[in-house]
């Protein structure tokens, strides 16, 4: 006989069994250089090339860039999820590209991060996600699933500009 937690972790197993693969493509929209101003504040990075347009223009940019981690960074690009919309553990299923581990507790686990070109202001950028592996795991705590996402950016133009493998623990 299964307890509740090892059936709640096995429905979401079999769930997500049945979409590994699949690429959900999403629209994060117009980036916003006060935006990512404000999270290299937040961050510590003082770097010239956010700040200052020129400085960043005789570098070979556009306009001022984007902190390295700022797109893996954030979780959610629209206004946030009513209270009421969160998971028990307080995460939106946003975080996850829409997949909802709801009953689990969800810990990141680590990011491999590829930066392949630099994000300026006013670049309209896509995301894909997809999940790229999912294990059951029967831990010393009880079961738990080991959740692997791709995350992969792009511009306008379908450039590549940043590629994010995301590890995730529900327990």
């Amino acid at each position: 006989m299964t307890d509740s937690i090892t059936e709640t972790v096995l429905a979401h197993y079999a769930h997500i069994l049945t979409i590994k693969g699949i690429v959900r493509r999403v629209s994060l929209g117009k980036m916003c250089e006060q935006d990512f101003q404000r999270f290299a504040v937040a961050v510590g990075d003082e770097s010239r090339e956010l700040f200052e347009t020129e400085f960043a223009k005789a570098n070979g940019h556009k306009s001022v860039v984007a902190p390295q981690t700022y797109l893996t960074s954030v979780l959610g690009w629209g206004y946030g999820p009513e209270e009421s919309a969160l998971l028990e553990d307080g995460t939106s299923s946003d975080s996850l590209g829409g997949l909802s581990l709801n009953g689990l507790r969800v810990m990141g686990a680590g990011q491999d991060l590829k930066f392949l070109h630099r994000i300026t202001g006013e670049m309209n950028i896509v995301m894909d996600v997809s999940i790229d592996d999912v294990q059951f795991k029967q831990g010393r705590g009880g079961p738990l699933l080991i959740l692997q996402m791709k995350r992969s950016y792009f511009d306008a133009t379908n450039i590549l500009l940043v590629e994010c493998f995301e590890t995730f623990i529900g327990r």
